[in-house]
């Protein structure tokens, strides 16, 4: 039997959802760069990684939208380390991290500076 007239996505193609669970214990923070300024996965961890000196493997999922990022880091982060990075520079642009609405379960947090 012909398949249906238009595109089919196999399953790996299939499109996701786009808000994703956050894993638990972690935290999603929005920030202000995004694919039209250029910026890559890579770019978002390094910057938050070195300053702040934490493991990147903490970082968790990032997701890339045409004007800001949403990058899911540990909960708990002090807020020292929060000013922070509100302050720095990934492509030009200050990242202005902010907590999203959405949140995991309470759980007690697992923030851990390396430093």
């Amino acid at each position: 039997q012909p398949a249906p007239a238009g595109r089919r996505f196999d399953e790996q193609e299939k499109p996701r959802r786009s808000r994703e669970r956050i894993e638990q214990g972690m935290e999603r923070f929005r920030v202000e760069v995004g694919r039209d300024h250029g910026v890559m996965p890579g770019n978002l961890v390094g910057a938050i990684a070195n300053e702040i000196g934490m493991d990147s493997a903490n970082i968790g999922r990032i997701q890339i939208m045409a004007d800001h990022s949403f990058v899911d880091m540990p909960e708990g982060m002090p807020r020292m380390i929060y000013r922070q990075l509100k302050e720095v520079v990934v492509l030009g642009r200050h990242l202005r991290i902010s907590r999203t609405t959405d949140k995991t379960p309470a759980r007690k947090g697992k923030f851990r500076n390396r430093g």
